[in-house]
């Protein structure tokens, strides 16, 4: 009899906890185990379907979601869809311009929902490339996802991947090791058409060339290397749907603290940056602007010998360069608090969040052109 008491205070804690979850960790705890269900049967990260499953549902709540048990939003799709519908206006319109309700598949379980969900990205094979990526590669399939025409809102990968990174959804994404399980090979179609990649060489490291407008989560594609590893050895390249000009320099594999060929130095022309001259020589950034007792994001004159190798540069010879922290921002002021320095890992849309701002302002405010930004940036956040 003494353990009774035990129990009922163990059973009343537990009742407690669950009782005093958010909505979000509700949602996670309730349908987790589908999320890694499926990750273990067509290697979905879990990450990525947990967090689609809380924006297109909101967090379960939505019409579709509770009436239809449809948590992604599937859409019938013409004739490919012979189960149950359910209809409500989306953003479907008729010959006229007018608004029409839309046709969702409608499902009996919530089960059944992410099963179907997890076939229709495999037997489309605008998505075929996501699954070349690393079950755990969350960032890669939430830009995947949006260039695949997944979604229309520009800011969905940061939203997804915002969700993720606050509720540490990509814990999940490591549960168990699991065999690669590709799509079938008869559903991948002309539209995953990659050309192959010319790569050569720089300072004895694997270096390609990206194309007009390309961004390091296709050049990623095209050549099989992580996303993460693209942007760990670019140091300016900080997002996956970042725009590369023609004939940038991409580096593969990690660059040289030192250059190792026959040039000792590098005469700065006109419009150089030390980032462009390390990219030229397959140098780290960091050990390049430590040699020459610069900052990484400083500007050398036209004429200054850039030392590529060896020691640092004497105190004596320290040569004058001048400072941009982005050659469009206003000069920064004494205020610290009212501003941000960009971390690895954040996004315009992390940085709104943490500030209360809006993406569009924090654009306006540093006069930015566009949501490419860098490490060590300092932003105007008020």
């Amino acid at each position: 009899m003494k353990k009774l008491p035990l129990i009922i205070l163990m059973f009343s804690v537990c009742i407690y906890a669950i009782a005093n979850l958010s909505p979000h960790e509700e949602y996670i705890e309730k349908y987790k185990h589908l999320a890694i269900a499926e990750m273990e049967r067509v290697n979905i990260p879990a990450s990525i379907t947990l967090a689609q499953g809380l924006h297109e549902s909101a967090i379960g709540k939505s019409e579709l979601a509770t009436i239809a048990n449809n948590h992604f939003g599937i859409k019938c799709r013409g004739d490919q869809w012979k189960g149950a519908t359910f209809y409500k206006e989306d953003d479907d319109y008729d010959a006229s311009g007018n608004l029409i309700k839309s046709c969702f598949r409608a499902y009996n379980s919530v089960e059944e929902c992410f099963k179907d969900r997890a076939e229709f990205l495999r037997s489309r094979p605008w998505y075929a490339p996501l699954f070349e990526l690393e079950r755990d590669d969350y960032i890669g399939w939430a830009y995947g996802l949006k260039a695949a025409g997944y979604a229309t809102d520009p800011m969905y990968p940061e939203k997804l991947i915002y969700t993720i990174e606050k509720w540490n959804l990509h814990l999940y994404d490591k549960i168990l090791p699991v065999e690669k399980i590709e799509p079938p090979v008869a559903d991948r179609g002309p539209h995953v058409i990659f050309s192959p990649p010319v790569i050569f060489t720089v300072n004895d490291v694997k270096v390609i060339l990206a194309k007009e407008n390309e961004t390091p989560m296709g050049l990623a594609l095209r050549t099989g290397v992580d996303i993460k590893r693209v942007l760990k050895y670019n140091e300016r390249l900080n997002l996956p749907n970042q725009r590369l000009f023609a004939k940038e320099r991409v580096f593969i594999e990690k660059k040289k603290k030192e250059y190792e060929k026959g040039a000792e130095y590098h005469l700065v022309k006109e419009g150089e940056e030390l980032y462009t001259i390390a990219q030229w020589y397959g140098l780290r950034l960091s050990n390049l602007a430590k040699r020459n007792r610069m900052h990484p994001s400083g500007v050398p004159y036209p004429g200054q010998r850039i030392k590529l190798k060896g020691r640092k540069v004497k105190k004596s010879q320290k040569p004058a360069w001048t400072f941009k922290l982005n050659p469009t921002s206003p000069p920064v002021k004494k205020e610290k608090e009212n501003f941000h320095k960009v971390e690895k890992g954040e996004t315009l849309f992390m940085i709104s969040q943490k500030y209360k701002v809006s993406v569009k302002k924090l654009l306006k405010m540093n006069n930015l052109g566009g949501n490419t930004i860098f490490i060590g940036q300092l932003l105007r956040v008020s």
